[in-house]
């Protein structure tokens, strides 16, 4: 684990308030990062200035959410997907509960699951955005080599 001081912007957008409790001033502030073996995709960058362009997964702080489902959707996935490799698998089950893995689902270690933010899923991998038009019940697969999703069934 290291520590690495934010960037003004970070704190500005994530710290709300912060500023206001010490009087317009604010204080130096940091961010414990893992070790680059263990990062995962929804780790940004604070030591660097925000930019929504140069780190996707953190855009919805600034950007509006474009999609018809609530914002704060979640979605289980495993740490594969989460360190970059490509979401193959996708099924939706309930109003605002995804599962999107990198491999096949039934096969997941119990260890590698993770809850995480669909905007964060979203944010990193544009063509994942096909899953907020899922009915409930529904899912598609893909391979690794293609964009396009084929339906279950």
């Amino acid at each position: 684990m290291a520590i690495k001081s934010m960037h003004s912007t970070w704190t500005d957008r994530l710290l709300l308030g912060l500023s206001d409790f010490y009087h317009g001033k604010t204080p130096p502030c940091f961010q414990l990062v893992p070790e680059a073996d263990r990062a995962t995709i929804d780790v940004p960058a604070m030591d660097t200035p925000f930019s929504a362009t140069d780190q996707p997964v953190w855009q919805w702080i600034e950007r509006p959410w474009p999609y018809s489902i609530a914002a704060d959707a979640m979605a289980v996935t495993d740490l594969r997907a989460l360190r970059v490799e490509k979401v193959k698998e996708a099924m939706r089950w309930e109003e605002n509960e995804w599962e999107l893995f990198a491999g096949p689902g039934d096969q997941i270690d119990r260890d590698d699951a993770r809850v995480v933010p669909l905007a964060s899923l979203i944010g990193f991998d544009p063509s994942l955005e096909v899953v907020t038009r899922f009915e409930i019940g529904k899912g598609a697969w893909r391979d690794a080599s293609e964009a396009s999703w084929h339906p279950w069934g």
